[in-house]
């Protein structure tokens, strides 16, 4: 050999194969795309399931926040309903005191659109 089978291309046609077509990044054409790049994965999340959240707040503050039976925190917080464990997310709210219980059941139809849930414990 006599080193040229090293150039890019050439151990193709020694091969006896056609070398890949090489193009020239178009830059201007990048940036035309640059906007349906970036809502591809934004897409790609909204149909995988991402949950939901809302914002919950109670009347007193402070209430203990159950998702699913699981304790999330207390209010005023976000909290994600995590539809991918079933149709229906349990939201219970405890009173600081324990006196009062608020219980709401979300479905993906009745979910706020304001993003916003408010439990009156008084």
């Amino acid at each position: 050999m006599n080193g040229r089978a090293n150039e890019p291309g050439r151990a193709f046609l020694f091969l006896g194969a056609t070398p890949p077509l090489r193009m020239k990044p178009n830059h201007r054409s990048l940036g035309r795309m640059a906007p349906a790049l970036l809502l591809v994965p934004a897409l790609l999340l909204a149909s995988c399931g991402s949950k939901p959240v809302v914002h919950v707040s109670s009347q007193p503050e402070t209430a203990r926040i159950y998702v699913n039976g699981q304790l999330m925190g207390n209010t005023p917080t976000d909290v994600a309903l995590p539809f991918d464990e079933g149709d229906r997310v349990y939201v219970q709210v405890v009173h600081p005191a324990g006196k009062q219980v608020g219980t709401q059941v979300f479905t993906h139809d009745n979910v706020p659109r304001s993003g916003e849930v408010t439990f009156d414990l008084r």
